[in-house]
This record gives C-alpha cells, sequence and structure tokens, in this order.
C-alpha cells in the first residue's frame, strides 16, 4: 500500500494518472449521470493525493480565467449570507466543486486537448448507438421512455441534447481536417445519427441551438467555396429536422403553452418559465445590487406570486437571470466575465479543433442559459469548467 502511494507521488506517474482519468471523465460526461461523478472524484483525488495541485500550482493559479471564477465561486458561498434558505443555497453553493476539474486538467499545460476532445467524441458516439438501439426496441430503456442511452430523468436530457449539436459542430470542423475518405463517411454518419438522436428527444433547447447553428455545421463540411449552396442545404436540413414528430409536437407545445400561461396555467414547461423569468425580472428590479442571495429565489419568488407551490422553481431556469437575482449588479458582471474571458480564449485557438471545440460550446452555453441554469447542470456545468482550464496551445492545427 506504501509503494503504491509512494509511486502515485512520483510526479510523472501521477501526472499521467490524471490525464487518463480527465480522459475517462470526458469520456462518461455524455453517457450516463453518476459515473462522471466517480470519474471526478478520481481526477480531485490523484490531483491532490499526488501533490500535483500544490507542485504544479503555477499552472492553474497564473491562468487569466482564475479571477472570473473565483469571484464567481465567492458569489456563491458569500450569498449565503443574505439568503432566506440556507438548505437550498447550500445546494447551488456546492456545485462550485466543478471548477476544481479546470484546476486540475490546467495543471497538466503539456497535455495535447485533442485527446479530451476525442474521448468526448467516443462517448457521446457510445451514448448515441445505444439510444438509437433504445428506440429500434433493440435495448431497453432506462427509468425514462426516452433515447437518451444511459442518461435520464428531465434535465439529463436538455444537457444531453446541447451536447449532440457540440458534437455535430465538433465532427464537422474534423471533416475539413482530414484527407481521408473513410472517416469523411465516418463522421457524416456520425453527424446523421446525432441528428436523428436529437430529432426523437424532448430537448427543445438542443431543437434551438441545432436550427442556429446549423448553418455553421454545414458550412464547415462544404467549404468557403459553396456559401449559397451551404445555406441551402441547411435550410433543407433544418426543414427535414423541422418534420420530425417529436420536434412537431415539442414546438406546437409552446404556443400551446404560452396561451394557457396567459389564461391562468402556470403548470406546463413554458408556462412555469414564463411565471419564473417574470418573477425574476421583479426580484431584480426589487434587489438591484446584491440581490436575494444564493438559493434565495424560490421563497422570494412565492412574494410577487403567492400562488400553491409550483414545482422546481428552485431557480429562473436562466443562467443569467439567475445571477441577476441571486446577487444582482455583481451576479451580472460576474456571469458576463466569465464568459467573455471564455470565449476570448476559444476565439484565439479557434483553428485548432480543441479551441474550435471550446469556442462552440461557449456558443451553446449562451444559448441553453436562455431556457436553464446551465452553468449548474452537471453536464454542461462540469464540461464548462474543464473547458475553461483545458491547455491549447498544445493542440494539433
Amino acid at each position: 500500500m506504501i509503494n503504491s502511494i509512494n509511486r502515485l507521488l512520483d510526479n510523472s506517474i501521477s501526472i499521467k494518472l490524471l490525464f487518463y482519468s480527465l480522459c475517462l471523465l470526458f469520456f462518461l460526461l455524455p453517457i450516463a449521470k453518476s459515473p462522471p461523478l466517480i470519474a471526478g472524484g478520481l481526477v480531485i483525488f490523484i490531483w491532490v493525493i499526488s501533490g500535483t495541485f500544490i507542485k504544479d500550482y503555477k499552472n492553474w493559479l497564473t491562468q487569466n480565467w482564475l479571477p472570473p471564477v473565483i469571484f464567481f465561486i465567492f458569489l456563491l458561498w458569500a450569498g449565503l449570507l443574505w439568503t432566506k434558505d440556507i438548505d437550498k443555497g447550500l445546494q447551488f453553493a456546492e456545485k462550485s466543486y466543478y471548477w476544481l476539474f479546470a484546476f486540475a486538467i490546467a495543471s497538466i499545460p503539456y497535455a495535447k486537448a485533442i485527446y479530451f476532445i476525442w474521448a468526448f467524441i467516443a462517448g457521446l458516439s457510445f451514448n448515441v448507438i445505444l439510444a438509437l438501439l433504445q428506440y429500434a426496441g433493440v435495448a431497453p430503456y432506462f427509468k425514462e421512455d426516452f433515447a437518451t442511452g444511459l442518461l435520464t430523468g428531465f434535465n439529463p436530457y436538455i444537457s444531453y441534447s446541447l451536447v449532440l449539436v457540440l458534437g455535430m459542430l465538433i465532427l464537422s470542423f474534423c471533416f475539413g481536417k482530414t484527407n481521408s475518405k473513410w472517416l469523411k463517411i465516418l463522421i457524416i454518419t456520425l453527424i446523421t445519427t446525432y441528428i436523428f438522436n436529437l430529432s426523437i428527444i424532448h430537448g427543445r433547447s438542443g431543437y434551438i441551438a441545432f436550427i442556429i447553428l446549423c448553418p455553421l455545421i454545414i458550412y464547415n463540411l462544404t467549404g468557403r467555396k459553396y456559401l449559397l449552396k451551404s445555406l441551402l442545404a441547411a435550410l433543407i436540413i433544418i426543414g427535414l429536422f423541422l418534420l420530425s414528430p417529436m420536434v412537431q409536437h415539442r414546438l406546437n407545445l409552446i404556443q400551446q403553452e404560452i396561451a394557457l400561461y396567459y389564461q391562468g396555467q402556470k403548470y406546463t414547461s413554458v408556462g412555469l418559465r414564463l411565471h419564473m423569468w417574470d418573477g425574476a425580472i421583479k426580484i431584480f428590479i426589487d434587489n438591484p445590487f446584491i440581490g436575494v442571495g444564493t438559493g434565495g429565489f424560490e421563497q422570494t419568488l412565492q412574494q410577487y406570486a403567492p400562488d400553491p407551490p409550483l414545482p422546481g422553481l428552485d431557480q429562473p431556469h436562466n443562467s443569467f437571470l439567475y445571477m441577476a437575482t441571486s446577487f444582482g449588479i455583481l451576479g451580472i458582471v460576474s456571469i458576463l466575465w466569465l464568459f467573455a474571458v471564455y470565449l476570448k480564449k476559444g476565439w484565439k485557438y479557434r483553428h485548432s479543433i480543441s479551441g474550435y471545440s471550446m469556442l462552440m460550446f461557449g456558443i451553446i452555453m449562451i444559448i441553453g442559459s436562455m431556457t436553464d441554469t446551465q452553468i449548474f447542470s452537471r453536464i454542461t456545468g462540469i464540461l464548462f469548467a474543464l473547458f475553461m482550464g483545458m491547455n491549447l496551445e498544445n493542440d494539433g492545427k
């Protein structure tokens, strides 16, 4: 046992173990809910027990993303001082551990980030294949009757729909980087399966992201010489996507649920969001400087709408409104600062696969954050932190 620990403490071995555990985390994130937490726990265990977090502290302590991350974490914990709901506040504050993964991955700057990207694509492709087998009736569904592979529950399929779009963007970018005919065929096949998987699940956030970013996916596949043809092809693909019975059903519900909301019926997906967004704006107007504290949204909302308790209203299902209501102007500054530093880094390295992946995920996070608080969702929140900390300088062009 002692010899095993001593070997772990050897810097070269610990860095390799940290690298492989991070690859495992990237692989598992788009597959399931609990396994990524186990892999994440392994990452932090190796990072700490090997002493890497101290020996290589300059690798993460000198990052330009550290100030906005520290400020974000500080607000989450400081907000407990003025919240009305300590228990709920702790549930949100505890999720600041996501950012430990940014510190851990930044501790190995010489590792090529492209390996993490391939691990993510491998995991996503595995889950998509399983989801299609579920849809075909070959594999059983897990917990919920949705073709999302091993992922289950309401929130995961929202995040899953978003990472499907990220996978399409990454693969389309890789298409232009290879001359292999067979690899191009594989990429087109995977993108097609991703689109089909998206069309048979409930993730409307993913629908929106796909419709917005589909022209870019096609542009990556066809190149600059065919701009007009790319746009036409994108419109055709979006049109075919909208023919999906599931997509039509989910999009038609938006109009119906908006109408029900204005008739006084709030107990729908869209109705609850409109109710929360309206309340969030009022809360921010009345508490513009420091907000209502971490986790204070739900109790404060009841003051503006003293109806019977409604389900799932502990956050306004919008990352920007969450920060505004919880921490006022400081919260708005925090999240804008966080995204600005993130997007700047992604843009700088946009010509590499990992840099492009980071940039596209930032855009997807912003889109997804309009309808859900993605900064606290397990899949997207951890992936956001990992991308932020990932070194991109050694990535292949």
